[in-house]
């Protein structure tokens, strides 16, 4: 099985992807799920089905869909019963300053998983 920042690397409008929350901070509990950011030039590719997480796990079964602001959510149970959230947002979402919102996501643990352009980087080092 292939890595998730090794699919976010072959995807070419993907600027960088980060693991955020519980498992970025190594302290997960036994209900977690696993969070992801995926920022895009183009967000909409990535909320319009589940390709993303396929490769990963054929079985996998798209469980909710929100939006938090600029955050579109999509969340799929694996096989395994493990949940895991993708939050796709625009390249936008990460400019200095940070909004409220996503100083609070990346504050609460933020572990970048590929980010050629120091875009999530230049986030992290506004905080």
């Amino acid at each position: 099985m292939e890595s998730v920042a090794g699919w976010a690397k072959r995807q070419e409008d993907v600027t960088a992807l980060a693991l955020v929350g519980s498992y970025a901070y190594d302290r997960p509990r036994l209900g977690s799920d696993v969070d992801l950011v995926l920022v895009s030039t183009d967000p909409d590719r990535h909320v319009q089905g589940i390709d993303w997480i396929l490769s990963f796990d054929s079985q996998a079964r798209l469980i909710r869909f929100a939006t938090w602001g600029p955050l579109m959510e999509r969340r799929v149970r694996l096989r395994s019963g493990l949940q895991v959230e993708l939050g796709v947002v625009p390249v936008n979402w990460a400019s200095v300053p940070l909004d409220s919102g996503t100083a609070k996501v990346l504050r609460d643990g933020c572990r970048i998983l590929h980010d050629p352009e120091g875009v999530l980087e230049n986030a992290v080092a506004a905080l």
